[in-house]
């Protein structure tokens, strides 16, 4: 409650929910990504839906629908695995990274649709095992469920699945059956996760096909800093920000895949060192093509990696991984590195339902939402899904115009001066007068104005 930062993807997700039930339409469009004029597919809000409404929308609707798919992929790992103690053993390891990597911590301080990926891709990676080990029709179709479901909720993923889809048919192109099963899987598990993207397309004259077509594609803008990339790529792998530990973190990792490579050369291969050659081979090609891709990278473009990293650390023997572990794990759990953990929220939970349920018994009526705050964009989802929520009739201006005659101007952290203060939601509200004002807790001031007539 104290630590949860609900702003700008938090509050658009639960905001677009809130709408469609209100509105009563289903949602064909999943979120809005910012390299080309393309939504993702709306399969990332049918995930959180359930959630949704049994929790009566609560705000930490993303929190709870992540926990729930981590820890019910772990507990169904433990038990599908119950015969093969190796891979239990894998399964438990994959568990203690995951509690402990910086990045996926860090993304579940504020859970947005990347951060559901991982669940899936490492339920993929190991069906992916169990394909190698002996093809089943469940096997394969969960396999490229669940890469279809991580390509639909973000597609920054698309060079690590293309690659470990190239893996899949060499591994079946000798046996036909199982090759057309898996074409078919592949096409049919994909259909289905952007099958409503197509319906929004066949409704809107092919609205996305056009903007493809005819806009520039926003991935050629960008002058790209290659060694940059690469040293963004050794921080949000290793989960290490600060330059000096990011350094020996990353060498440790060399160190210890190197050290395992001489370890697994020089004794007979066991099952789980074939394995962790298979994945690591896959990561390399995997961190080369993303590396190419002529993106700018973030942290939530190397959730493919990052999972085929931590999947191959969990194959490694135990004296190899134990030695990265203690590197890695006092640059982890140093009181600087946690201190990021547990900063405070600038404004709490309580505090922000506080005062969407104050304003919404004052205030009656349809009337526009907006936001001036600490961050540069001005349209306030966050504060728009808590008015709905508490019975406000809420919308944004740029959405629907000339909706109502109302606005409300909510200073989050900062400072609004009527009259003084201009960006573009005011501008197309047109010339107004302030006829209201709430003070509420965690600095969070309300502002209503009025269009003169």
């Amino acid at each position: 409650p104290s630590s949860l930062e609900f702003f700008s993807d938090m509050g658009r997700d639960l905001h677009t929910l809130m709408i469609a039930w209100q509105d009563r339409k289903p949602i064909l469009l999943g979120p809005s990504i910012s390299f080309l004029p393309l939504n993702q597919s709306p399969i990332y809000y049918y995930l959180l839906m359930p959630a949704f409404f049994l929790s009566g929308f609560s705000v930490y609707t993303a929190v709870i629908t992540i926990l729930v798919l981590y820890i019910a992929v772990f507990l169904l790992g433990l038990w599908f695995f119950r015969t093969k103690p190796w891979l239990i053993q894998v399964v438990l390891l994959l568990g203690l990274l995951v509690s402990f990597h910086p990045e996926l911590i860090f993304q579940l301080r504020y859970p947005w649709n990347p951060s559901f990926t991982p669940p899936f891709l490492f339920t993929a990676w190991l069906g992916l095992v169990l394909i190698r080990e002996k093809p089943t029709r469940v096997r394969i179709w969960l396999f490229n469920l669940c890469l279809a479901i991580s390509v639909g909720i973000t597609y920054s993923l698309v060079p690590t699945v293309l690659v470990v889809l190239g893996y899949q048919f060499w591994l079946l192109r000798k046996n036909q059956p199982w090759l057309k099963q898996a074409v078919l899987a592949l096409i049919t598990s994909f259909s289905l996760v952007f099958l409503p993207l197509v319906i929004f397309e066949l409704r809107h004259q092919f609205f996305f096909s056009k903007r493809l077509l005819m806009d520039e594609p926003l991935i050629m803008a960008p002058l790209l800093d290659y060694q940059q990339k690469l040293l963004d790529l050794g921080k949000f792998l290793s989960g290490v920000y600060n330059r000096t530990w990011r350094t020996k973190a990353s060498l440790a990792l060399i160190v210890a895949l190197v050290a395992n490579l001489v370890m697994v050369k020089k004794t007979k291969l066991t099952k789980q060192d074939r394995y962790f050659l298979i994945f690591l081979t896959l990561l390399l090609f995997s961190t080369v093509l993303t590396y190419l891709m002529p993106f700018t990278l973030f942290a939530h473009y190397v959730f493919g990696l990052l999972t085929l990293l931590l999947v191959t650390l969990a194959l490694m023997r135990k004296p190899v991984l134990v030695f990265l572990l203690l590197v890695w794990g006092y640059f982890w759990l140093h009181p600087s590195q946690l201190d990021h953990y547990f900063t405070p929220a600038r404004r709490t939970i309580a505090q922000l339902e506080n005062c969407a349920r104050e304003v919404c018994q004052q205030e009656q009526g349809a009337f526009y939402v907006t936001v001036q705050a600490w961050y540069s964009y001005h349209f306030a989802p966050d504060h728009a899904f808590l008015l709905n929520k508490y019975g406000c009739r809420v919308r944004d201006i740029t959405q629907t115009p000339n909706w109502s005659k109302r606005m409300a101007v909510i200073a989050d952290q900062s400072v609004y001066t009527h009259g003084q203060t201009a960006f573009n939601e005011l501008t197309l509200f047109g010339p107004a007068q302030e006829t209201t004002r709430y003070h509420c807790d965690g600095n969070l001031t309300v502002h209503f104005l009025e269009q003169k007539q």
